[in-house]
This record gives C-alpha cells, sequence and structure tokens, in this order.
C-alpha cells in the first residue's frame, strides 16, 4: 500500500539526493479504501461516503515536489500486478529495480502479493517490505525465500529483504 505517500516521498528524497530523480519513477500501488477496521472505527474522513486518503497522498505527493516521479496506480494490488505485466509484455515499463510491499497483512494477501510482483523485478532487482514481525507477513516471506533458494534479511525485526 501507499496510504498517505510517506514511504514514496522517503523514496524520491533519496533518488533526488543521489541525483536519479530524472529517470526513475515510483509506482504507487493502493486502493486508497482503508480496512474493514477503519471503516468501522470511523478511522478514516469520508467526503460523500468515499475515504479521502487519496486526496491527501495527491497533496502530499505534489507538496512535496514528487509528481513527476510518483505514479499511482489506485487498484487492488493483484489487479494492479496484471496491469504491470501488461505494460512489460508491451514494453512500456521496463522490469522493476525494487518493490516495496506494504499491503494487507494477512498470510494469503501477503503470498499473492509477492507471488505476483516477483516476476516484475529485474534479476538484480531487490523486494523489500515493512511489518515482518506480524506472523501472516513473516510466514508468507519465509516461505517465498525458502521455495526459492533465496535469504531474508530483517535488521530489526520490522522490515524484510530477500535477496
Amino acid at each position: 500500500g501507499s496510504w498517505k505517500g510517506g514511504s514514496a516521498i522517503q523514496m524520491g528524497s533519496v533518488l533526488r539526493a543521489k541525483g536519479w530523480g530524472c529517470r526513475a519513477k515510483i509506482i504507487c500501488v493502493d486502493t486508497w479504501l482503508g480496512t474493514s477496521t477503519d471503516l468501522k472505527s470511523q478511522r478514516l474522513p469520508l467526503k460523500n461516503g468515499y475515504p479521502t486518503v487519496q486526496r491527501e497522498f495527491m497533496h502530499n505527493i505534489i507538496s512535496s515536489g514528487f509528481s513527476s516521479v510518483v505514479i499511482p496506480i489506485a487498484a487492488p494490488a493483484n489487479i494492479a500486478s496484471k496491469y504491470l505485466k501488461y505494460l512489460l509484455d508491451r514494453e512500456d515499463l521496463p522490469l522493476a529495480d525494487l518493490i516495496f510491499i506494504d499491503g494487507n497483512h494477512d498470510y494469503d494477501d501477503v503470498k499473492a502479493d509477492i507471488a505476483n510482483y516477483f516476476p516484475i523485478l529485474s534479476p538484480k532487482g531487490i523486494m523489500f517490505g515493512d511489518d515482518y514481525g506480524w506472523a501472516g507477513v513473516k510466514k508468507a516471506v519465509d516461505e517465498f525465500a525458502s521455495s526459492h533458494n533465496m535469504t531474508v534479511f530483517s535488521p530489526g525485526g520490522r522490515t524484510w529483504l530477500i535477496a
């Protein structure tokens, strides 16, 4: 997920500092609808019955000067991965050098996200994510790494990286 844009802004700041900002693109995939827990607890501000989180995301991206770097895709992760694969097949998009996964924390969803996005990762690319301390995330990451003869790195136990 991309939620309010904080991770994308941090990544964009690194790209800008390294002088790569004009060449790199950050594709952010999220529905910006929140979870059922968010809706039940009424934590999400609504306008005309629709969560306003995507507006906040766009405001943050534009305000920070990254609108030419960040490409938002408002879709569930599984649909967005099919769209990105379609663009790859048409050669309208290069393989990704870096994929950050931070969506739903349920085992099945994390497992699907990793499986769906791994094929669009360049051979020397890096896949990493957040919330490794969640049981579903840890199990999905560990299983994928094991089945692909890869190693999981988790400095501090919160983030994860497979290589």
